[in-house]
């Protein structure tokens, strides 16, 4: 996951056990995503939302 820490901007809330995280997605490169969401519901155990920085 320490890997991941770049691409991650923040976590910015928790829904209903769906844990939303902001990523800059000028780091991150197509179907990179996916492996960050599984990395992410692996190490917090809930389901993974990423939003892409310039969406708020």
């Amino acid at each position: 996951m320490d890997n991941n820490k770049n691409q991650l901007s923040e976590i910015t809330t928790t829904i209903d056990d769906v844990l939303i995280v902001e990523y800059d997605e000028t780091k991150v490169t197509p179907g990179e995503e996916e492996r960050l969401i599984k990395d992410l519901r692996d190490n917090v155990n809930c389901n993974v939302v990423l939003v892409p920085s310039h969406v708020k």
